[in-house]
């Protein structure tokens, strides 16, 4: 079964037919060994890819669930360091009233002491001036009577 024409560049004969059946062997091998492994290759990394995308979304997730439970814990330590301001501020508070209190108290005293100096002074002093006066009035009715001063 040859035709042969020699008009056409291409010629249809038996090795057409047996070029088909060498590229559809060729086709079979490179599909065996090569086209499905790395079908199997881009299967894997599809897979993994697959992987790594939900481990990326429940990474976020517990990354959220963190970030929720680190501002609640924030939120409580606030509170807590509210709490504590307050507490020593009143404590403060207190400390101040009774520093304020004793100092009130020991200026009271103070001034309570000074009073009994200064009134202690004075009975001197008006002891002094009557042992004085008495003196001076004794010496002046002295000299008015005698003329002349007592010595």
């Amino acid at each position: 079964m040859e035709i042969i024409k020699t008009t056409a560049l291409i010629t249809i004969n038996e090795t057409l037919w047996v070029q088909m059946i060498g590229f559809l062997i060729f086709l079979f091998l490179i599909d065996r060994i090569m086209f499905r492994r790395v079908r199997r290759n881009i299967a894997d990394r599809e897979a993994h890819f697959d992987t790594l995308r939900q481990d990326i979304l429940d990474l976020k997730e517990e990354m959220g669930g963190l970030l929720r439970q680190t501002e609640e814990e924030e939120q409580q330590l606030r509170a807590a360091a509210r709490k504590i301001d307050e507490d020593l501020r009143q404590e403060g508070r207190r400390e101040a009233d009774t520093l304020i209190s004793r100092a009130l108290e020991e200026i009271h005293v103070l001034q309570q002491d000074a009073e009994q100096r200064l009134k202690a002074s004075l009975a001197t002093a008006r002891q002094q001036i009557e042992s004085s006066a008495r003196e001076l009035t004794a010496s002046i009715i002295h000299h008015l009577m005698n003329g002349r001063p007592r010595p």
